[in-house]
């Protein structure tokens, strides 16, 4: 696993070890990046569900001004920090917290850009969603990208949160949503690589 592109470019990235956490793909991550492009710098990042820090790491490598990286499992947090370590990245900071501990512990921060890469087929990128909502951790304007498997069902919107894109890499979705900026979304959906 390696950062892509940015200041950062090829840097390899340790992986946690076991199977209580799914590092995102380097193909599936491109494809999303390959989206975002000309979208992340000066950003906030929030990577719920971090794991390795991976696509935290990469907006950062591609000009995030900050990121925060929420891992509970404790081996996959000791990976993050040596991976955060790693980078040097000054705006990044690793929290050893779920989402929910996060919101009821630190009130008044918002992102403008969240990553959620939950265990598939638990329902969490939903639960995610709907937290990121009711708790105001949004800008106005920010993006929300979910991770989950392509046969799992996510909302067209929730509030303010609409659906931008929905993209398939064979068996992982990519959901892509804006937050708050009031504009028409063209709602498309693409499927890409093998079913």
């Amino acid at each position: 696993m390696r950062l892509i592109s940015g200041s950062r470019r090829g840097m390899k990235l340790q992986s946690p070890p076991g199977e209580a956490t799914r590092p995102t793909g380097d193909r599936v991550k491109e494809g999303l990046f390959n989206i975002l492009q000309g979208e992340i710098r000066d950003r906030r990042v929030l990577d719920a569900f971090a794991g390795s820090g991976a696509l935290g790491l990469e907006a950062l490598s591609r000009g995030a001004a900050s990121a925060v990286f929420l891992e509970p499992e404790k081996m996959a947090l000791e990976v993050l920090k040596k991976n955060l370590a790693k980078t040097g990245f000054p705006g990044a900071t690793a929290k050893g917290l779920t989402l929910q501990a996060w919101a009821a512990e630190y009130r008044g921060h918002t992102f403008s850009l969240v990553f959620l890469d939950p265990p598939y087929h638990r329902g969490l990128a939903r639960e995610a969603l709907e937290l990121l909502i009711r708790k105001n951790l949004l800008d106005a304007g920010a993006l929300v990208v979910a991770e989950t498997a392509a046969d799992e069902e996510m909302p067209e919107g929730t509030g303010d949160l609409c659906l931008r894109k929905k993209v398939r890499y064979g068996k992982t979705a990519l959901w892509i949503y804006d937050y708050g900026n009031g504009e028409e979304q063209d709602g498309s959906h693409a499927v890409i690589g093998p079913d």
